[in-house]
């Protein structure tokens, strides 16, 4: 039986990053893994790419299956790993040569549900580390630790140190936990599913162990769906607020210390902002401005939202957010929807120009 099973959901990857992918895990200097990758119905040629690979290297499963949606996926290969733990991928990422040797003596000596590691954060520009937990040498997390990260897991970590703290890269869980604690993927949640994952996997180890080796390489590319224009972006954030209220209910102590009710509202203000990102103010959306101001006003006059807005903590954000949250606060809506347009304007264009 392998030591450690490599969980991969695929699905419309790009061939070079996918086969990237694959490559860093094939190249392990420590042989002792699997590598489950869940064809989650591509209708594009990922699931054959992968089915060549297994030619080459019996460590290597495929599990075809419709399309049910990355969570469904990565639930199959939870349920499929034939080893004790389970390392997350994403198809357009690579893990470094070395990670099964770095990380097989911490799982066999240290007494612990989840293993988290650092990572690389690459973009065609520069590379940049990304500690994910507030760590800076190998510990167990304390309690104190455990309430600041579920805060800023819940809230939107907002600083470049904790990138990836609610992504399940990052992070190794032993099978166990997640089967025996129910710590799995919510299939209806199409959006920030991660994050939700990552939240029960903190308020429900007993243990969490840290390392500081940066073992995952992050692809920042700039065709993901969280820069990809989305016209039912409020459709898809609701049920994620109301999962996460659960969440909050379902643990009232650590609500209550970790002050997540603070951070849900921050959440909720900061998915206003990712709907103008991906929607509103997105140059794909064709519609008059008229028109995007009103769908805009239907959202923050939502009771939930409204009630954020007015009662958030805006210095929990950076300077620019902050600004922009208190054009909501105070209903500039226009100038607020104006201001979202005219950046997401310049980011295309420094695209166009290869800055980004």
């Amino acid at each position: 039986m392998p030591k450690l099973s490599f969980v991969i959901p695929v699905y419309k990857i790009k061939e070079e990053y996918l086969k990237k992918c694959i490559e860093s895990i094939c190249k392990q200097t420590n042989g002792d893994f699997e590598a489950i990758f869940v064809d989650d119905g591509s209708p594009d040629n990922c699931g054959q790419i992968c089915e060549e690979y297994t030619t080459e290297d019996k460590r290597i499963r495929v599990i075809h299956q419709e399309n049910q949606g990355v969570s469904v996926a990565r639930n199959t290969g939870i349920y499929a790993a034939e080893s004790d733990w389970i390392a997350f991928v994403d198809g357009d990422d690579w893990v470094e040569d070395d990670f099964v040797e770095t990380v097989l003596p911490y799982l066999e000596k240290i007494n612990t549900d989840v293993l988290v590691y650092a990572a690389n954060i690459v973009s065609s520009e520069k590379t940049e580390r990304s500690n994910i937990l507030s760590c800076e040498n190998e510990t167990f997390v304390s309690p104190e630790m455990r309430d600041y990260i579920l805060f800023q897991t819940l809230g939107a970590e907002s600083h470049k140190n904790l990138f990836g703290m609610g992504a399940p890269w990052g992070k190794i869980c032993r099978k166990d936990f997640l089967i025996d604690k129910n710590v799995l993927f919510c299939p209806g949640i199409r959006r920030m599913q991660d994050t939700l994952f990552s939240l029960y996997v903190y308020a429900e180890a007993e243990k969490i162990y840290y390392i500081d080796s940066a073992l995952y390489n992050y692809n920042r590319n700039n065709d993901s769906a969280c820069t990809r224009f989305n016209s039912d972006s409020t459709g898809t954030f609701f049920p994620l607020l109301e999962e996460m209220k659960k969440f909050t209910a379902k643990y009232p102590k650590i609500t209550k210390r970790a002050k997540l009710e603070t951070a849900y509202k921050k959440r909720i203000v900061d998915i206003v902002f990712n709907c103008c990102g991906v929607n509103y103010g997105h140059p794909d959306n064709n519609k008059t401005f008229k028109q995007k101001k009103s769908e805009l006003n239907e959202l923050v006059n939502n009771q939930m939202v409204k009630n954020a807005i007015k009662e958030c903590d805006y210095s929990l954000f950076p300077v620019k957010r902050r600004i922009m949250g208190y054009l909501l606060k105070f209903n500039m809506i226009s100038l607020f929807l104006k201001l979202w347009i005219k950046r997401m304007k310049a980011q295309e264009k420094q695209l166009e120009d290869g800055i980004l």
